[in-house]
């Protein structure tokens, strides 16, 4: 891969895939949909905007730089807070004929929460005018490390700032990966050229229960819907977590007392 374009450029996971990416020296084009709250966006503009491989472009630029990049698409839609937001915009633009137009010259990647999947409503990508592009969708469960968003329940560990820890409603209770080893896992499989739905799964058993222990949070796990998702009709992938999940823990709080998220 020698080019990308990322839609959600400073979001949770597509800021972690746009760093990984221009640390292997692959050539990024950034967007980020409008309307979008973003946490510490010059904290992150200033981390990789230095990087000559880094280009960050207007939204309604999007057709244009897909239409003359021979490039892979990743749209971030994992985001817990803003994920209805960014759906709906990013929705409503792919469906444009100028930009359906411009996608069929790339390769596309979806980033998904898997709590995603207990939508009544089929996906936009699951409709006709999707199905002949060359088209992969990654359901993602619950994600951590560094920049890891305040709304999700190890970080409001992790910053000792909450009395009560909130656990979101799209936060996957069941799985969790570190944030490095599923982005290392993505970009593994967009090279490959079939279609496909995958969800990843994390090699440790009780990922994300595994990690409220380490962080001594004796939680009678919410009653959630993750239990009722389904993954029939879909490739599993199951991703290797590199280091301890101390050691995961360990880096993402060093980070926010680097920064003070």
């Amino acid at each position: 891969m020698q080019k990308a374009i990322i839609c959600g450029v400073y979001q949770f996971l597509g800021f972690q895939l746009c760093s990984y990416l221009l640390e292997s020296g692959v050539e990024i084009v950034g967007f980020t949909p409008p309307a979008i709250s973003i946490d510490h966006l010059e904290e992150k503009k200033m981390e990789i905007g230095r990087n000559a491989n880094f280009n960050e472009r207007k939204w309604n630029d999007f057709h244009q730089v897909v239409q003359l990049n021979d490039s892979h698409l990743f749209i971030d839609l994992y985001s817990l807070n803003s994920e209805r937001i960014i759906y709906s915009t990013v929705k409503k633009f792919l469906e444009e004929k100028a930009v359906q137009s411009a996608l069929e010259n790339v390769s596309v990647t979806i980033l998904a929460n898997i709590t995603s999947l207990t939508s009544k409503e089929p996906a936009f990508w699951e409709q006709e005018n999707f199905k002949d592009l060359n088209l992969k969708v990654i359901y993602l469960p619950t994600l951590y490390g560094p920049w890891q968003p305040h709304e999700f329940s190890f970080q409001q560990l992790l910053s000792n700032k909450e009395k009560e820890i909130q656990v979101n409603d799209a936060e996957y209770i069941l799985d969790a990966i570190y944030i490095e080893d599923a982005v290392m896992e993505i970009i593994r499989q967009s090279k490959k050229i079939e279609s496909a739905s995958l969800v990843f799964r994390s090699n440790v058993s009780n990922h994300w229960k595994a990690c409220t222990e380490l962080l001594e949070w004796n939680v009678q796990l919410p009653r959630n819907h993750a239990s009722i998702i389904s993954f029939e009709e879909m490739m599993e992938v199951i991703v290797t977590n590199k280091h301890s999940l101390r050691d995961n823990l360990d880096k993402q709080k060093k980070h926010y007392e680097l920064f003070r998220i």
